[in-house]
């Protein structure tokens, strides 16, 4: 820079303005580093403070810190976690470093040496990607970019600090973060990092990252830019190592134009266009939908079916969507994709779902079908009426505009099913289990589910719309339950 006043956003910490007063004090400097200063640069929000404290003992520095709040020692690197008093987020403090793999592709197996009289720029050096290698002094406001981070930035290039074989060998989780920030920044990986990337990424097999580090950093890059990731897995090899049934895709043709990876990608990309916007109100954030979408179609394989009739090749994929929720199953386990927020039962379901309203089966659907898949079960109804926008958003484009008309069709029929036998998304019913029981002197057991049931399924499709509709009905059925 240098800037001529620090940004707000950093100033309202607490922790910041102690560390401020350390330098003035003591005469030290702090320094803003790593993702902070990117995310400041970005004009983002700051999700996490670290801060780097130069001329000062460890010692010295907790016993300053432990004046102005709770200080807990990470590890033996040298850092500190410090939560200042009357704030709920602790900050990381810690002294400049260097460190040396000690076990090829472990992000834990790294030696560690701090020193307070290192340079900030040797700390800098140790760094995954240029655009984390900045550091911003605290006291002056200037930047230390030693490997033009801040250009890359604005470049939007993802590329190591120094030689990326070496970088990536060191941790093999800085491969997945490549393609975490590719996403994030909509970005382009630098040629030799992606060669790099792409030579090293068999080493992604040998299971030592941690798999939830692996489900976290994917579901960042899903949520940030969906298509892009689908992208990257492809190009760097990277798919066929965590993926393989997803490569499978490419494999199948559709009855348009295209294959089942590309019409993935369409659909993916189609979280992100106008139509989805305007319906859900933005692009989809949700990591659940997301996953959903991304493995729709992967059971394709392992169901396609081809058959002559009349001198023409039939295709068919008969119950590839039950098929594609088993292999999403072994995908979840498999990456534990729960660690990256997603969850397993509204994805699962929602895949296992996705045909049902295929080939314009809506006007055929019930309206207590309808209540079963998107109302009864409102997180799974939610996830399913994405992926079938999103799905057929990808499809045929000759048919694009009677799903989209299909789709509003669908939101119109749920909003009047919401109407009569909804309220406040809780199930309204027209009369209880309770007031049958004291009403019609009928019993509690099988016979009194069975009447509930065939009540809340004529409620449902608009047979019964009122109280009295649904006492009626019951007296009308008294004879066959009544209590002898």
């Amino acid at each position: 820079m240098p800037l001529t006043t620090l940004p707000k956003k950093l100033l309202r910490h607490t922790a910041v303005r102690i560390l401020i007063q350390l330098a003035v004090e003591q005469g030290t400097h702090v320094y803003l580093v790593g993702g902070a200063v990117r995310d400041l640069l970005r004009g983002k929000a700051l999700a996490d403070i670290d801060v780097v404290v130069t001329g000062i003992s460890y010692k010295k520095l907790g016993a300053f810190l432990s004046k102005h709040g709770t200080v807990n020692a990470v590890g033996d690197f040298g850092t500190i976690k410090f939560l200042a008093n009357g704030e709920h987020s602790p900050i990381d403090i810690a002294l400049p470093r260097t460190e040396r793999s000690a076990e090829p592709g472990s992000r834990t197996g790294f030696r560690v040496r701090f020193d307070e009289t290192l340079p900030i720029e040797e700390d800098l050096g140790r760094r995954d990607f240029t655009i984390n290698a900045m550091a911003l002094d605290l006291i002056s406001k200037k930047l230390i970019d030693p490997f033009e981070g801040q250009k890359d930035i604005a470049e939007r290039i993802i590329q190591t600090v120094g030689d990326p074989t070496e970088r990536f060998s060191e941790d093999y989780t800085r491969m997945l973060r490549a393609i975490r920030f590719t996403c994030e920044l909509d970005a382009t990986i630098a040629t030799d990092t992606r060669k790099a990337l792409k030579t090293l990424s068999l080493k992604l097999s040998e299971r030592v990252i941690p798999k939830e580090m692996i489900a976290q950093e994917l579901t960042k890059a899903l949520v940030a830019h969906p298509s892009l990731l689908l992208e990257l897995l492809n190009e760097t090899g990277i798919g066929k190592i965590l993926f393989p049934e997803l490569m499978a895709l490419h494999e199948i043709k559709e009855a348009y134009d295209g294959d089942a990876w590309s019409h993935t990608h369409l659909a993916l990309e189609a979280t992100r266009d106008k139509k989805y916007c305007k319906i859900f109100g933005g692009p989809e954030k949700d990591p659940t939908v997301l996953w959903a979408i991304l493995l729709h179609d992967i059971g394709k394989k392992k169901t396609r079916q081809a058959r002559k009739v009349g001198g023409k090749t039939i295709v068919t994929f008969h119950r590839h969507a039950e098929r594609s929720a088993d292999l999403a199953q072994v995908i979840w386990e498999r990456l534990q994709l729960a660690q990256g927020g997603a969850r397993r039962t509204p994805m699962l379901a929602a895949i296992a779902h996705h045909m049902v309203l295929s080939r314009g089966a809506l006007s055929t659907i019930t309206d207590q079908t309808l209540d079963a898949y998107f109302l009864a079960q409102p997180e799974q109804g939610k996830v399913l009426k994405r992926l079938l926008l999103a799905n057929w958003e990808a499809g045929d484009p000759k048919k694009r505009a009677i799903h989209r008309k299909e789709f509003m069709t669908l939101e119109e029929r749920l909003q009047n099913i919401e109407r009569r036998a909804y309220k406040k998304g809780k199930p309204l019913f027209l009369i209880s289990g309770k007031e049958i029981m004291r009403d019609f002197g009928m019993q509690p057991g099988e016979q009194l589910g069975v009447l509930l049931a065939e009540l809340r399924a004529k409620q449902l499709n608009g047979e019964l719309t009122t109280p009295g509709d649904a006492r009626a009905f019951v007296k009308e059925k008294g004879t066959h339950h009544a209590k002898h």
